[in-house]
């Protein structure tokens, strides 16, 4: 199941958690002379093994665990239970501002984490927590930029950095910033406001290079939004609402539409939210939630998706299998689900298979809009 955790650790297997264990990052980070260290802080990642079998080792070390979604979230502090971890925490990467327990030692990793501006924003926020002479080790491929970041991070922090273990292309790397320091340019992005306009629709939209892409709206979600069929009264789900492009327009193109926004990102959830009120949008919420778990129990007219495929640089169908059927559940008779996609993903056929039926209703050379009717 698991190639490099000890047995003895009880972990939840899931897609995440299945990738981050078996990547050689995880080995080289137990192989680190931890123990006697008071406070680790663990952040990106999916199942917090490396924090909990530190702290079997040692029960006194404090582990905090920080946290980018509600799936790990919620992995992690099962994991953390079930391990009778007595000072094991979890935060989600929101929420930094209630931390109070310094660290001797944070580890950082990016195996699941693509977003380097994200990952520089975060590691700044998280570094102020830093004891004197503590130490930051950053784990992640040559081809995940760790190298990057681990020189930006470096010259952030007026750090040393050095290579303290290689293996099949992982770099695990200690920065060990100088006492006394001060961030020589703390990381806090601007966020700048684009206007753009989809079916006669204007909006402003947030940009948040740490959050999203830079240089504006996603392509395939722009097919998505120029095709979905939205009707007077509907109430719509936009699954995986990101920005919340989606939700914002489905909520203009009728009368006395209702519209939920979920999304499994804290960081995502928090823009979409600002989104929303940037355009003076009612009749709307945001939730973070791991697919519709957050709207357990209540149906839909449409729900709208335009979902990720990738697990970290791993192309993985679970999220759309997922997304599938949870959107069957939650729509009422008669409902309709739109997804997007790039054009050379299956998704008709996964969606066939719950649903029964599926439609191909718009397309260009890199996307595909498919819809389904629910029963």
């Amino acid at each position: 199941m698991f190639k490099y955790i000890p047995k003895n650790i009880g972990v939840i297997d899931n897609d995440r958690s299945r990738i981050e264990l078996n990547d050689i990052s995880t080995k080289l980070l137990l192989a680190l002379p931890l123990f006697e260290t008071k406070s680790i802080y663990e952040v990106f990642s999916a199942s917090g093994a490396v924090g909990i079998y530190m702290a079997m080792v040692n029960p006194d070390i404090r582990i905090e665990e920080i946290v980018t979604n509600v799936q790990d979230y919620e992995t992690v502090r099962a994991n953390i239970d079930s391990n009778s971890i007595k000072l094991g925490f979890v935060s989600p990467v929101n929420q930094l501002n209630g931390l109070r327990q310094k660290a001797d030692i944070i580890i950082i990793r990016i195996i699941l984490e693509k977003r380097k501006q994200f990952i520089l924003k975060t590691a700044s926020n998280v570094a102020s927590f830093l004891r004197a002479n503590g130490v930051i080790y950053l784990v992640g491929a040559k081809d995940e930029g760790v190298q990057s970041i681990a020189k930006q991070l470096s010259i952030l922090f007026g750090a040393e950095q050095e290579t303290i273990a290689y293996k099949q292309g992982v770099h695990l790397i200690k920065i060990k910033p100088t006492a006394n320091r001060t961030l020589s340019s703390p990381i806090n992005l601007p966020q700048n406001c684009q206007y753009i306009e989809i079916r006669n629709i204007k909006l402003r939209l947030i940009l948040d290079e740490s959050v999203f892409a830079k240089g504006g709206l996603d392509s395939a979600a722009g097919l998505l939004a120029e095709n979905m069929t939205i009707s007077d009264d509907d109430k719509v789900l936009d699954l995986g609402c990101g920005s919340g492009v989606l939700g914002m327009v489905a909520r203009q193109l009728a009368k006395n539409v209702e519209v939920v926004l979920v999304d499994s990102d804290f960081a995502t959830v928090d823009l979409c939210r600002q989104n929303i009120v940037l355009n003076n949008l009612t009749n709307c919420r945001v939730l973070a939630s791991d697919g519709t778990k957050g709207v357990s129990g209540e149906k839909f007219d449409v729900i709208v998706s335009n979902p990720p495929f990738h697990q970290g640089k791993q192309t993985s169908h679970s999220i759309i299998e997922q997304f599938v059927e949870e959107s069957f559940n939650s729509l009422l008779p008669g409902g309709k689900l739109f997804v997007v996609c790039n054009i050379f993903l299956p998704y008709e056929r996964i969606i066939e298979r719950t649903f029964g039926n599926s439609k191909i209703v718009a397309e260009n050379k890199f996307y595909k809009v498919i819809s389904a009717i629910g029963h």
